[in-house]
């Protein structure tokens, strides 16, 4: 069996084990193939807040806000916060090309069959950003691009780190 089809079936039996995502009180772990690399990377809760920025390449306001959420990965590293991107194009290396243009340092997944995006994190719409924190629950979504570097919408995110709620 192949990697990337080992791959897929572990994390479609992730997401088939937990009841659908607005039913859950907290996420189940995922995990997915780094669009850099290839590389599994692994979301548990219980390692501090986590920005999970669902996108596409042929949606432009997602494209309009990749920088800013560069801006924000580079800004919330230091203090333990990760930026997370989940790509749901077919085409891995199209997204691939799109992330490495923009030079976005921020781990990005690809989720072509939207296994984490709609199972696991219920994302029907993009883009959508959620903040997940340390217990695994949502703090909040929102479905919209947005500057995620203005001083403001930092701080709403670090107090979502330490508080739970924006």
């Amino acid at each position: 069996m192949s990697r990337a089809l080992a791959l897929a079936f572990a994390v479609v039996l992730l997401a088939a084990c937990a009841p659908p995502a607005a039913e859950r009180t907290s996420l189940p772990r995922w995990q997915g193939e780094s669009l850099a690399d290839g590389a599994v990377l692994r979301y548990e809760a219980s390692e501090g807040l986590v920005l999970v920025n669902v996108w596409a390449t042929w949606c432009e306001p997602c494209r309009r806000e990749m920088p800013s959420l560069e801006a924000a990965h580079r800004a919330l590293a230091p203090k333990g916060i990760r930026v997370v991107g989940i790509n749901i194009d077919r085409d891995a290396l199209l997204a691939w090309e799109h992330v490495r243009k923009l030079g976005l340092t921020f781990p990005n997944l690809s989720d072509p069959a939207q296994i984490i995006a709609r199972e696991a994190l219920g994302v029907a719409r993009l883009p959508t950003t959620l903040a997940i924190g340390r217990d695994g629950r949502v703090r909040w979504r929102d479905e919209s691009a947005r500057d995620w570097s203005e001083p403001a919408r930092l701080a709403m995110i670090e107090r979502s780190a330490t508080a739970g709620a924006p």
